[in-house]
């Protein structure tokens, strides 16, 4: 699956969760989309959670999630 679809996946899904949608930038969207699912979906997870999707904050945020170790999720396959 392409990175983008799979990013708008977890985003659709976030989205449903949390009853309201973040809007990202195509910078923010880029730096996301560098990593596997397993870490999109954490750092989108941070995300909403704290409702920020400023770049600073995801920048933040992806330095955290990069120390954690690796888990594959099933729809990555």
């Amino acid at each position: 699956m392409d990175k983008y679809t799979v990013f708008n996946t977890i985003n659709s899904i976030m989205k449903d969760k949390y009853n309201y949608t973040l809007l990202f930038s195509d910078e923010v969207k880029t730096l996301i989309c560098k990593y596997d699912c397993e870490k999109m979906h954490k750092i989108i997870s941070i995300l909403y959670a704290n409702r920020k999707s400023d770049e600073e904050y995801v920048k933040k945020n992806i330095a955290s999630v990069e120390k954690e170790s690796n888990r594959t999720m099933g729809f990555c396959i």
